[in-house]
């Protein structure tokens, strides 16, 4: 995510005045992406007059940074310091907010393969903190849509994100593994054409473009599913936790009666392991 950014903000007409990372040689390959001169591990390269400073480190690493930030740096009240923790609230970076800098959180909702650089145009980011209308305007400025997370609801919205993007991955790892044990050919082809219309279905029309089982409220596929994997099978508890979750959205929906939705749990809840 770091040097998506990076690469974002140079192409948007910023010039990075340091560049810093947990070892030189990150440092360096980072400057060499942008050709920035002034690059290393030391926080002491920072200029008092930066007017952007742009944490891109992992969570855990989050406070550390700050930490150090505070101990080496001073900052004017032009200085935007924002951080790009998804779960993260700009509080963390009150001590920041001491020494006379403006602060913010900004995420992009997006994956990012490791080590790659993509285009951040029309990716949405969320912004948070007291300073979100100027962390809205940076975000802009490179080409990304920003939306507002409310203070407090930073780990709720991650959460969210967590299942749209890291959780859809292990539901389609799911439907992989018993595409396998079906001994179906190529199952991965099969699975990202499924995967890619459910979504472009769901885009259009949310959840009520549902296709399925249960969404029909055939009751007997549903068991015949249950009786194809065995009673051991991993893979059968999350399709069980899917399949309660799925009937009661289709109930809610009206896209299946009280009665089907009954019926269907009774068998979901026969089958729990």
């Amino acid at each position: 995510m770091g040097r998506s950014i990076l690469v974002s903000l140079v192409d948007a007409g910023f010039t990075p005045s340091a560049i810093i990372s947990g070892s030189e040689g990150s440092a360096k390959s980072l400057a060499d992406i942008v050709g920035a001169d002034n690059f290393g591990t030391s926080y002491n390269i920072l200029t008092e007059d930066s007017e952007l400073i742009v944490i891109a480190v992992p969570d855990d690493s989050l406070e550390n940074v700050v930490a150090n930030l505070a101990s080496t740096s001073k900052f004017d009240s032009e200085t935007l310091i924002v951080h790009t923790s998804g779960i993260q609230e700009s509080k963390i970076l009150d001590s920041l907010l001491q020494k006379g800098a403006k602060i913010a959180s900004i995420h992009p909702a997006a994956s990012f393969p490791q080590n790659k650089i993509l285009p951040l145009r029309d990716v949405r980011f969320g912004v948070e903190g007291n300073n979100s209308e100027e962390a809205a305007e940076l975000v802009r400025s490179i080409g990304g849509i920003p939306f507002l997370i409310e203070t407090g609801k930073k780990a709720l919205y991650h959460a969210a994100c967590t299942v749209a993007s890291g959780y859809l991955n292990t539901l389609l790892t799911v439907s992989e593994e018993l595409m396998e044990q079906a001994e179906v050919e190529s199952p991965k082809n099969i699975i990202s054409d499924l995967a890619g219309s459910a979504l472009e279905g769901w885009d259009e029309a949310g959840f009520s473009a549902i296709t399925g089982s249960i969404a029909r409220g055939d009751v007997d596929s549903v068991r015949k599913h249950l009786d194809s994997m065995g009673k051991k099978d991993e893979n059968r508890a999350v399709y069980l936790q899917m399949a309660f979750k799925t009937v009661e959205l289709c109930r809610d929906a009206g896209l299946i009666d009280e009665e089907t939705s009954l019926k269907l749990k009774s068998i979901l809840t026969r089958d729990k392991p």
